[in-house]
């Protein structure tokens, strides 16, 4: 697919930026039309601005539902601002909200090839002044290279360990192993997500367990997984309420490559309940979603 450079400025006052999103305002919105999935694209009709979400990244939740977050997930949401430019001393909030930012117009730029089921563009952002960019006019198409990967807040959020990598089909092979890389490297060292990190093993009876103040810090794609399933009342274990759930309006069982063997399964095969605790049978830097 193609895939194009996009400039603009990125829009936070009034809105709730997160780890792994933020709303974008292009300078020439024409540029998104023939794009992957353009017809679900939705922009604001006020501002202009379109929310994005970043390419290969998942961060924790600042708010899920009403009420629910993450540990971390303010400290990655100040992290991908401050990768981008922002003076967070300019930043003022209400709970998520930006209700005040005294920071100038915060240029960049994105590259996407389209959106996602929601109609959001998976893009890679870019500070204005990434030298990676700097010959490229406004709309120039190219194929993502390993060279505008690390000059991305996307790659910079997974070497700081700000991050989980939360990988799709819709991804470059290459780029994978690239950004997965990096992200073992911040692992080892235990860097952000990676010193807390209870993917592999967590109890789970209440949404608390996982959720702030003093729940177990797990992958956000299974975290939402398990909100929704405390939230359902379900009488069962969560890997059983996935796979009641595997088609419908809104499936929760995810289609997941692992991508060292090449077999694909689902995230329910993946997941394993034992007297309480949840666990994750296989490394989670190994796991490729596969694109709905």
């Amino acid at each position: 697919m193609i895939s194009k450079l996009i400039r603009g400025q990125f829009l936070i006052l009034g809105k709730e930026p997160d780890g792994d999103s933020i709303r974008f305002v292009p300078d020439d919105a024409l540029l998104f039309d023939d794009l992957y999935r353009y017809h679900r694209m939705r922009f604001n009709e006020h501002d202009g601005s379109i929310q994005l979400r970043l390419e290969g990244i998942d961060a924790p939740e600042t708010h899920y539902g009403p009420k629910y977050a993450q540990p971390l997930g303010e400290a990655a949401r100040n992290a991908l601002l401050e990768t981008l430019g922002y003076d967070l001393r300019k930043i003022e909030w209400s709970g998520q909200k930006v209700v005040v930012d005294e920071n100038a117009p915060v240029r960049g730029a994105i590259i996407t090839d389209g959106a996602d089921a929601n109609g959001r563009p998976i893009s890679y952002v870019f500070r204005e002044d990434a030298e990676v960019l700097a010959p490229l006019s406004d709309g120039a198409e190219l194929a993502p290279s390993v060279q505008a990967v690390e000059q991305s807040s996307n790659y910079a959020m997974v070497t700081s360990g700000h991050a989980y990598t939360t990988f799709y089909t819709s991804m470059p092979k290459k780029l994978r192993r690239y950004v997965r890389t990096a992200a073992t490297e911040a692992k080892r060292h235990r860097r952000g997500v990676w010193a807390a990190d209870s993917t592999d093993q967590f109890w789970l009876s209440e949404i608390e367990d996982v959720a702030v103040p003093a729940g177990a810090l797990i992958l956000p794609k299974l975290f939402r997984r398990c909100v929704d399933y405390i939230k359902s009342g379900f009488d069962g274990t969560i890997e059983e309420w996935m796979r009641a759930r595997d088609s419908g309006p809104r499936p929760e069982n995810d289609r997941v490559l692992l991508e060292s063997v090449g077999f694909e399964t689902s995230l329910s095969e993946l997941v394993e309940t034992v007297n309480g605790y949840v666990r994750l049978k296989h490394d989670l830097l190994d796991l490729v979603f596969v694109e709905k």
